[in-house]
């Protein structure tokens, strides 16, 4: 698992939902299958002692997720090809 993963790596592994985030109409399997694809990419470059950390937040629009990790980041110039 994720967690297992992030406990041998050494990385603190952390989640928060906002206030107002109600339960979201998804297809769990096709969300799942990215937010586990971005916490294992974000495990893979954060060092151990960092942190990846999930959180969400109400907006007009929905939810947000963001995926935050300690790691060495994305060098600028190669931002516009994400």
């Amino acid at each position: 698992s994720i967690s297992e993963l992030a406990m041998r790596q050494g990385v603190a592994l952390e989640g928060r939902v906002g206030p107002g985030v109600d339960p979201v109409d998804m297809d769990a399997q096709k969300i799942g299958r990215v937010l586990s694809n971005l916490v294992s990419n974000g495990l893979r470059h954060t060092p151990a002692g960092g942190t990846v950390r999930v959180e969400t937040t109400a907006t007009a629009k929905g939810v947000q997720v963001e995926i935050r990790d300690t790691g060495e980041g994305i060098d600028a110039q190669d931002l516009p090809n994400l």
